[in-house]
């Protein structure tokens, strides 16, 4: 009797261990969330920035253009680790240098930038959508620091 119990306890010993070891192995914990501003809450106004590599070379992935009706704060969040925004990290092309010269007024009027508190992975700007004012497009630049060094992205806003 005293054998089976030692043999018990040996058992549920090894087992636990052997538990112990495997678990990890089998039932990884998930990862980390790769975003955790803004974005993480399914604002309609966020803008994932991942850098990617395209023929061995790293580019900002394009973001869609954004199309807002009415005032509202629109997000930037930076995906890719080793990435973070300079102080201008968006930026909004004045009307003379805008890809659509039809653009009226400097975007400044529409549009105050910066980043999310002391974040240097959010940006956000504050599209005033001035009523009466163009509708746009409004180009902007999407900049990062980090390494590998990534060109900029001239993405759009139209103010419907």
């Amino acid at each position: 009797m005293n054998k089976s119990i030692g043999v018990a306890i040996a058992a549920a010993v090894i087992g636990g261990a052997f538990a112990l070891i495997l678990k990890p192995v089998l039932f990884p914990p998930p990862p980390p969330p790769l975003l955790t501003g803004p974005c993480t809450s399914g604002n309609p106004h966020c803008k994932i920035v991942r850098v990617i590599m395209v023929a061995g070379k790293p580019q900002i992935q394009p973001i869609a253009d954004e199309s807002v009706n009415a005032p509202a704060v629109i997000f930037w969040e930076i995906e890719t680790a080793g990435y973070t925004f300079p102080a201008n990290g968006i930026n909004f092309y004045p009307a003379s240098t805008t890809k659509d010269p039809g653009t009226a007024a400097p975007a400044g009027e529409f549009f105050n930038c910066g980043p999310l508190g002391t974040s240097t992975t959010v940006y956000k700007c504050n599209n005033k959508h001035t009523p009466g004012g163009p509708p746009g497009p409004f180009g902007y630049t999407v900049t990062l620091s980090g390494s590998p060094a990534v060109p900029s992205l001239d993405p759009y806003i139209l103010n419907n």
